[in-house]
Protein backbone atom coordinates (compact mmCIF):
# COMPACT_ATOMS: atom_id res chain seq x y z
CA UNK A 1 0.00 0.00 0.00
CA UNK A 2 1.46 3.73 -0.96
CA UNK A 3 -0.39 6.95 0.51
CA UNK A 4 -0.40 9.52 -1.84
CA UNK A 5 0.13 13.24 -0.37
CA UNK A 6 -1.14 15.81 -3.19
CA UNK A 7 0.01 19.08 -1.44
CA UNK A 8 -2.50 21.87 -1.74
CA UNK A 9 -0.90 24.03 0.82
CA UNK A 10 -0.38 27.49 -0.83
CA UNK A 11 -1.77 30.54 1.00
CA UNK A 12 -5.13 31.35 0.08
CA UNK A 13 -5.45 35.02 -1.83
CA UNK A 14 -7.88 37.20 -1.39
CA UNK A 15 -9.30 37.13 -5.14
CA UNK A 16 -8.88 33.01 -5.41
CA UNK A 17 -8.69 30.15 -4.55
CA UNK A 18 -6.97 27.87 -7.21
CA UNK A 19 -7.93 24.44 -6.19
CA UNK A 20 -11.53 25.16 -5.81
CA UNK A 21 -11.54 26.81 -9.76
CA UNK A 22 -13.65 24.58 -11.43
CA UNK A 23 -12.02 22.61 -14.83
CA UNK A 24 -15.16 21.41 -16.80
CA UNK A 25 -17.42 22.06 -14.31
CA UNK A 26 -15.48 20.00 -11.85
CA UNK A 27 -13.19 21.51 -8.72
CA UNK A 28 -9.57 21.25 -9.13
CA UNK A 29 -8.61 19.74 -5.88
CA UNK A 30 -11.79 17.12 -6.73
CA UNK A 31 -10.15 16.08 -10.25
CA UNK A 32 -6.78 15.87 -8.54
CA UNK A 33 -8.49 13.58 -5.54
CA UNK A 34 -9.88 11.37 -8.73
CA UNK A 35 -7.00 11.11 -10.47
CA UNK A 36 -5.26 9.08 -7.01
CA UNK A 37 -7.59 7.27 -6.04
CA UNK A 38 -6.88 3.76 -5.94
CA UNK A 39 -8.78 0.96 -4.25
CA UNK A 40 -7.84 1.05 -0.71
CA UNK A 41 -4.30 3.51 -0.75
CA UNK A 42 -4.82 6.62 1.41
CA UNK A 43 -5.17 10.05 0.57
CA UNK A 44 -3.78 12.68 2.16
CA UNK A 45 -4.32 16.70 0.90
CA UNK A 46 -1.57 18.75 2.93
CA UNK A 47 -3.39 22.12 3.18
CA UNK A 48 -2.82 25.47 4.40
CA UNK A 49 -4.06 25.95 8.24
CA UNK A 50 -5.88 29.36 6.77
CA UNK A 51 -7.43 27.68 3.72
CA UNK A 52 -10.81 27.58 5.53
CA UNK A 53 -12.74 27.57 2.03
CA UNK A 54 -10.76 24.41 0.89
CA UNK A 55 -11.11 22.44 4.53
CA UNK A 56 -14.71 23.21 4.89
CA UNK A 57 -14.57 21.70 0.73
CA UNK A 58 -12.49 18.57 1.75
CA UNK A 59 -14.05 18.04 4.87
CA UNK A 60 -17.40 16.40 3.20
CA UNK A 61 -15.02 14.06 1.79
CA UNK A 62 -14.72 10.83 3.59
CA UNK A 63 -11.80 9.40 1.58
CA UNK A 64 -9.51 11.87 1.98
CA UNK A 65 -7.64 13.08 5.16
CA UNK A 66 -6.53 16.63 5.95
CA UNK A 67 -2.54 17.15 7.07
CA UNK A 68 -2.27 21.15 8.16
CA UNK A 69 1.60 22.08 7.75
CA UNK A 70 3.17 23.98 10.57
CA UNK A 71 3.41 27.53 8.52
CA UNK A 72 3.69 28.26 5.28
CA UNK A 73 7.34 27.57 4.55
CA UNK A 74 7.60 24.76 1.20
CA UNK A 75 9.97 23.03 4.12
CA UNK A 76 6.80 22.39 6.36
CA UNK A 77 4.32 21.10 3.72
CA UNK A 78 6.83 18.95 2.45
CA UNK A 79 7.43 17.59 5.79
CA UNK A 80 3.91 17.67 6.33
CA UNK A 81 3.60 14.87 3.48
CA UNK A 82 6.81 12.85 4.82
CA UNK A 83 5.88 12.04 8.04
CA UNK A 84 3.33 9.87 6.45
CA UNK A 85 4.58 6.58 7.17
CA UNK A 86 4.91 3.75 4.52
CA UNK A 87 5.92 4.96 0.88
CA UNK A 88 4.03 8.17 0.01
CA UNK A 89 3.73 9.68 -3.19
CA UNK A 90 3.66 13.39 -3.40
CA UNK A 91 1.29 15.13 -5.64
CA UNK A 92 2.34 18.82 -6.87
CA UNK A 93 2.70 21.47 -9.20
CA UNK A 94 0.19 22.75 -11.66
CA UNK A 95 -2.51 19.59 -11.60
CA UNK A 96 -4.88 20.62 -14.40
CA UNK A 97 -4.27 17.84 -16.79
CA UNK A 98 -3.35 15.12 -13.92
CA UNK A 99 -4.66 11.84 -14.93
CA UNK A 100 -4.90 8.14 -12.94
CA UNK A 101 -2.34 6.88 -15.65
CA UNK A 102 0.39 9.37 -14.76
CA UNK A 103 -0.23 8.47 -10.61
CA UNK A 104 0.06 5.00 -11.91
CA UNK A 105 2.82 4.93 -13.12
CA UNK A 106 4.87 5.49 -9.95
CA UNK A 107 2.69 3.11 -8.16
CA UNK A 108 4.06 0.12 -10.55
Amino acid sequence: MRSTAILAAGPPKTDRNRHLEKVNGVCLIDMVINACRRSKDPIFVVVDAANYQLQRHLADSESVELLLPKSQKILDTFNAALNISGDVIMVCGDLVNLNSEDIQKFRD
